[in-house]
């Protein structure tokens, strides 16, 4: 009997996929809204429609970009659990297994949802409206009503972004609101394909959600020019790209400049890094470390000069998910960039090289094999010499003291939104 239950419900999901124009819900007679307010409520069928996968059976192409997208892999990827130490690390788990973030509203983080982690963040995340009955919800044409309207607003992507300062970035940005762009500009472009199942094709948005993993995306952020000048070897790294900067959002990611000067037999003589990145911080008092960081529209110079008179010049650029690791980890880091320039006849600089530390792995006492510490402790074993700066916190009531402390609101830092 149970065998028979299951075959047919295969044969009416076949038939409701394969058989029904524009995934239509099936009746037995045309219904208006009144009979669907007659209807019963059925808490069954609410838990299922709260899933993606009740999205899927009409939207499928949506659905697989959904389930391999950051937003789908929230809870299960292995990258997010690394950096949050599989989610012991204060409030992360509420935006990687969220409710509808128009429960909470707009400007709030949502509440974490206590089942299906493993879906991360679902359809009804950010589709979900709070004056909408989904007990009996079918799709079909009452998904023109059913979902909020400002599902593709800044404000709502806000709402879990807003904790690594991008929307604030994307505020203060030329290319940013005031160039008109919104998350969606770069990270849901425009594709050519049905809606839904027995639609005909039009532009839709994808939803793929390309970021920092994308290689094709990431080149799009940045331009890359290295020169000589006289007695020295100059690297500038330009964010063009974004709408916020580079990097942005997590604070383990980083973009960092290397340049390596050789001797004219191919020996290293020395090198210098400069590292783009949100250090690590806790979230209290108000000195915190200094933001390298390249905002929208500007670049970083890495000058380094040359102490022989003839030689060549490496030049690297690399981008790391993950702060610290290796230039060429296999899995966390990415070599974007390298040159390889000779040069002669110069005269030699008697320039101090600077350079941000190298990373050097100091291992807690009774571990010996580096493969047995998590990278996601790596920072605990790192002792870089960062220094710090302070948030002002402005004491008039000036129109630009106001808007400098409303500002602050938006900070995040504790700390500063009291002082505010």
């Amino acid at each position: 009997m149970m065998m028979r239950h299951l075959a047919w419900a295969g044969v009416s999901a076949f038939l409701a996929v394969c058989l029904i124009p524009s995934c239509q819900t099936i009746y037995t007679s045309d219904p208006g809204p009144a009979d669907l307010a007659l209807q019963p409520a059925r808490p069954d069928h609410l838990a299922e429609v709260m899933t993606s996968a009740f999205c899927g059976q009409c939207h499928p192409a949506m659905y697989a970009e959904h389930k391999q997208n950051t937003h789908g892999r929230a809870f299960t990827d292995s990258e997010p659990r690394l950096a949050t130490g599989r989610f012991s690390h204060g409030d992360c788990i509420r935006c990687h297994t969220p409710r509808p973030i128009f429960e909470t509203g707009i400007g709030m983080n949502p509440m974490i949802r206590h089942h299906n982690w493993e879906e991360g963040n679902t359809c009804m995340t950010c589709h979900w409206r709070p004056d909408f009955d989904y007990s009996q919800f079918q799709g079909g044409a009452e998904c023109t009503v059913a979902f909020h309207p400002d599902v593709g607003e800044v404000e709502a992507c806000a709402a879990c972004h807003r904790n690594h300062g991008t929307p604030y970035q994307w505020e203060k940005a030329p290319t940013g609101k005031v160039a008109g762009t919104t998350c969606m500009s770069c990270h849901m472009q425009g594709v050519i394909r049905p809606v839904a199942i027995g639609e005909e094709p039009r532009l839709v948005k994808s939803h793929v959600f390309p970021g920092s993993r994308s290689e094709s995306q990431l080149r799009k952020a940045y331009e890359y020019d290295v020169r000589l000048e006289a007695d020295a070897v100059v690297v500038r790294v330009s964010n063009h790209g974004t709408g916020h900067n580079l990097p942005t959002e997590l604070k383990q990611r980083s973009v960092e400049s290397l340049i390596i000067v050789k001797d004219v037999d191919g020996q290293e003589l020395y090198r210098s890094r400069m590292v783009f990145r949100d250090p690590y911080k806790r979230p209290y008092g108000l000195h915190l470390l200094v933001n390298t960081q390249i905002p929208a529209g500007d670049f970083r110079e890495h000058r380094v000069p040359l102490k022989v008179a003839a030689g060549t010049v490496q030049t690297e650029l690399h981008f790391k998910l993950y702060f610290p690791i290796e230039d060429n980890h296999p899995e966390l880091a990415r070599q974007l960039e390298r040159r390889v320039i000779p040069f002669d006849e110069v005269q030699p600089s008697e320039e101090e090289v600077l350079t941000d530390p190298e990373v050097k792995i100091v291992l807690p006492e009774g571990v010996d094999d580096p493969t047995e510490v998590s990278a996601a402790n790596l920072v605990d074993f790192v002792k870089l010499p960062i220094g710090t700066t302070e948030v002002p916190i402005p004491l008039g009531s000036t129109a630009e003291d106001i808007t400098k402390l409303v500002d602050l609101f938006m900070f995040p830092v504790p700390q500063a939104q009291v002082e505010a």
